[in-house]
């Protein structure tokens, strides 16, 4: 039995750890290849193999994903600055952030909600909000809620996804045109934020003109420069402005040149009463004085007021200004023309009434101005129209050429009297040197063609003139005063000597009574004739 020495003693080697020689030592890089061998015949080192492989997500996981550009805006609504700020200002921040982040997301729910905002949307709503925006932008007209559009149209004011303000009108006229015929709510609201951001962004004031109230404002600055504005736009003005609709009225329809010349030059004229004569103008009074009153820029949107302007001028037109003193914004203008009329809507109707008064309308209709001046003014601008078509037609020659025939019949029958007569008398004086007496009477007593055609007529009252223009006629031609017989006789002699003149046209190839002077009178060269016609 071999001895087992224990302790340290010199020279002596424990039994328990032997000493491996030197050349025995294994070599690493063996090792590493056994490992290696025994390694590969397992199972988790196979021949398969492998790639990128999908993440499954259940519907609930889809819900509760949170998108990373989304997580971040939150966060921005939570941070120690956002405290010390309002939620306007909150929106503005998380807008800008989001301005260019784009989704796509199949959206089955609904959003509906007073100043919609990203906080009051919950990750669903928000990424088909989202989704939504990308294919408007990629100009598409997708479905959209109400609040969509609103939260849109927050962005552009505050320009935020286009490159300059102008850009952003075009895309708020464009969300106009595409949803606001279906709520007449959006519609006004997309109206005034176009408007409101032309003025705050300071673009030019002709991109207002296609809004409502800029029609009105257009019409109140013709009818302040009634005197130099052409009667067409004037009587446009009218229109626009006025409570009573006078397209509407069957004289009208039936007299429409007529009625604008008289209601233009009446309201030139009241005007230019009141400037001489009253203490405000005819503007001030039926619209009221140019009022400076608080504006809200952006009414009814979220808006945080990006550039905080100290100090703006803005001017629509002459009547209409925009200010904003120590970022407080104001509006001059005339508050009168907010909506139809009635103390211009009464003076149109007036002048309808008088005129059919006056033209015998067959539908007479009250007047409901009283004012003296004022109907004055409507009668005497109604003769004036009058006299001028009256005029007009006496410088007219009209020929009636189915009558040359006849004055040629009997012209040429004149004739044949006159040669038969000739040759009678010639047979009798043949060789004398002088005409007999015969002759010569023969020749001074012919009738010419006029005295022929008077003679067919003489005495005869044409049958198409009336009781009532005879009597105008017998007037005039006995120099009779025609106010006392319009008096009497309730007519109006001026369009009765108009009428005459028509019908007497076709017999004389002339006027018989002559307008031109200050008062009708029989035109001499036919008084003789005239009073043989009604037997004077």
């Amino acid at each position: 039995m071999q001895e087992r020495v224990f302790g340290r003693g010199v020279g002596h080697r424990s039994a328990l750890r032997p000493e491996v020689a030197s050349d025995t030592r294994l070599d690493v890089e063996t090792l590493r290849s056994a490992l290696d061998e025994r390694l590969h015949g397992t199972a988790a080192f196979s021949a398969k193999s492998y790639a990128d492989q999908p993440i499954i997500f259940t519907g609930s996981h889809l819900r509760s994903y949170t998108p990373g550009p989304i997580a971040h805006a939150r966060d921005l609504a939570r941070d120690s600055e956002a405290l010390r700020h309002g939620e306007a200002w909150t929106f503005l921040r998380q807008a800008r952030f989001l301005a260019d982040f784009e989704e796509s997301y199949d959206f089955s729910g609904n959003f509906s909600r007073y100043f919609p905002t990203y906080e009051a949307m919950s990750n669903d709503q928000l990424r088909g909000y989202f989704d939504w925006r990308c294919r408007w932008r990629h100009e598409k007209e997708p479905r959209a809620s109400v609040s969509f559009v609103y939260l849109y149209a927050y962005e552009l004011i505050h320009l935020v996804g286009v490159p300059d303000a102008t850009s952003a009108w075009q895309e708020l006229r464009r969300l106009r045109r595409a949803y606001g015929p279906g709520s007449d709510r959006m519609a006004a609201n997309l109206d005034r934020w176009s408007d409101d951001l032309v003025v705050y962004y300071g673009l030019d004031p002709h991109l207002l003109q296609a809004l409502a109230h800029r029609e009105q404002d257009a019409a109140l600055l013709a009818l302040s420069q009634c005197k130099t504005c052409p009667s067409e736009e004037l009587f446009d003005a009218l229109i626009c402005l006025s409570s009573y609709r006078i397209e509407e009225s069957s004289f009208y329809k039936a007299y429409p040149s007529d009625f604008k010349q008289v209601a233009v030059e009446t309201y030139r004229a009241i005007a230019d009463h009141h400037d001489r004569h009253l203490k405000h103008s005819l503007l001030q009074s039926y619209f009221g004085v140019s009022v400076e009153q608080d504006y809200q820029m952006f009414g009814n949107a979220v808006f945080a007021d990006p550039l905080h302007p100290d100090h703006a001028d803005f001017e629509v037109d002459p009547l209409d200004h925009f200010y904003c003193r120590c970022g407080r914004w104001s509006r001059k203008r005339y508050v009168g023309n907010l909506h139809p009329n009635r103390k211009l809507g009464a003076l149109m109707k007036t002048i309808d009434a008088t005129m059919r008064t006056i033209y015998d309308f067959k539908r007479p209709l009250k007047a409901p101005v009283s004012t003296k001046y004022v109907n004055a003014l409507i009668v005497h601008h109604t003769e004036l129209l009058l006299d001028e078509r009256r005029e007009a037609k006496g410088h007219v020659v009209c020929i009636d050429r189915s009558k040359l025939r006849e004055i040629r019949a009997n012209a040429a029958l004149t004739c044949k009297r006159l040669i038969v007569a000739q040759e009678s008398d010639e047979e009798e004086g043949e060789g004398s040197l002088s005409a007999p007496p015969a002759l010569a009477k023969a020749t001074v007593d012919a009738p010419s063609v006029l005295e022929v055609q008077k003679s067919e007529s003489a005495g005869q009252v044409p049958p198409l003139l009336t009781s009532e223009e005879r009597d105008v006629l017998c007037t005039l031609l006995e120099d009779d005063s025609l106010k006392e017989l319009e008096r009497k006789h309730h007519i109006m002699a001026s369009l009765l000597i108009e009428s005459i003149n028509e019908k007497l046209y076709d017999t004389f190839g002339d006027v018989v009574i002559d307008v031109q002077q200050d008062r009708p009178r029989i035109i001499a060269d036919y008084e003789q004739d005239l009073k043989d016609m009604v037997s004077i």
